[in-house]
């Protein structure tokens, strides 16, 4: 068996080679065409599970060993229920197999977003509420508080403490009128840009919630500053493109009357920058358009970017 894992052999403790090796034994179960059994080539990232990409001709899986630990917020049984639901809303692929210790998904190449990139974080928001609207056949509800209790229940420091934050939180805490189905843990790691778009994996703390909690868990874990939860909010942005500038002395100005005509420099095919509040989002030219202004989109800017000084 410890050929099936290539060189991972000598780089993984006997007890995980031992449970890897069983469900990688698992192959003929699996759904698709699997043709021979799987190898392991490498680990995958994951805090609470062990991970690993698995590959059989020129099919890729993810492989995830479940922690043996009983930790609060999973149900094995109720993340099946979930993954199959959403699988048939289009957001995700179906288990290829699941098994009480194992499951096995296909492999998404990609790479995690970049959520300092305002057009990411909308990307995010919209699929925030395609999972907030898919009904699911579940009634296991996640309370915050509940929650956060049974995790300070662990703790071995400032318990004290916790409590106290907690009990200030649960006075100013407004529950939602209804709930819907929320990932509960939707950090940025668990979001990929695959070839088909934005994905979210890792289901394990998915349930009915009230999707604020949702939303707040990215917030906090990726440190989203206001301007960026408007973007993942996807409000109504207000957009500013300076088209014309001129210098005029203020003595002209003591002269200007009704139908006085200020004459601009460059306005048709001038550069200049696209905002949305203060961020640059954009650069492109001044067109006419039915005889209305408007501007043609030439370049993507990068979220670093300043608006040129000459403009501001």
């Amino acid at each position: 068996h410890l050929l099936w894992l290539g060189d991972m052999a000598s780089t993984l403790p006997q007890s995980t080679s031992v449970r890897l090796n069983a469900a990688l034994d698992t192959w003929p179960e699996w759904l698709g065409e699997v043709q021979s059994r799987p190898r392991a080539i490498r680990k995958l990232g994951g805090f609470t599970n062990e991970n690993f990409l698995i590959a059989a001709g020129n099919n890729q899986w993810s492989l995830r060993l479940n922690t043996e630990r009983e930790l609060p917020g999973i149900s094995r049984t109720r993340e099946l229920v979930v993954l199959n639901t959403v699988a048939k809303s289009g957001l995700i692929e179906a288990p290829v197999y699941w098994g009480d210790d194992c499951l096995v998904s296909v492999y998404l190449p990609g790479d995690c977003p970049d959520l300092a990139d305002g057009r990411t974080l909308v990307s995010v928001g919209r699929l925030f509420r395609k999972i907030h609207e898919i009904s699911v056949p579940i009634d296991d509800v996640l309370e915050p508080f509940t929650y956060a209790e049974s995790l300070i229940a662990q703790c071995t420091n400032d318990r004290d403490i916790l409590k106290q934050c907690l009990d200030a939180i649960d006075a100013r805490y407004r529950p939602p009128m209804k709930y819907c189905l929320c990932h509960n843990d939707l950090s940025r790691e668990n979001l990929i840009e695959a070839s088909s778009g934005l994905v979210a994996i890792d289901w394990e703390y998915a349930r009915l919630g009230d999707p604020a909690f949702d939303v707040a868990v990215l917030a906090e874990m990726s440190a989203l500053t206001d301007d960026q939860l408007d973007f993942l909010a996807d409000a109504p942005q207000v957009m500013q493109a300076e088209v014309a500038r001129s210098k005029v002395s203020l003595y002209d100005v003591m002269l200007w009357k009704k139908d006085t005509v200020i004459k601009f420099d460059k306005i048709v095919g001038s550069t200049i920058d696209v905002l949305i509040g203060d961020r640059l989002i954009a650069r492109g030219e001044v067109v006419v358009v039915n005889d209305r202004y408007g501007v043609r989109i030439n370049e993507i800017t990068h979220p670093d970017e300043k608006p040129h000084p000459d403009w501001r």
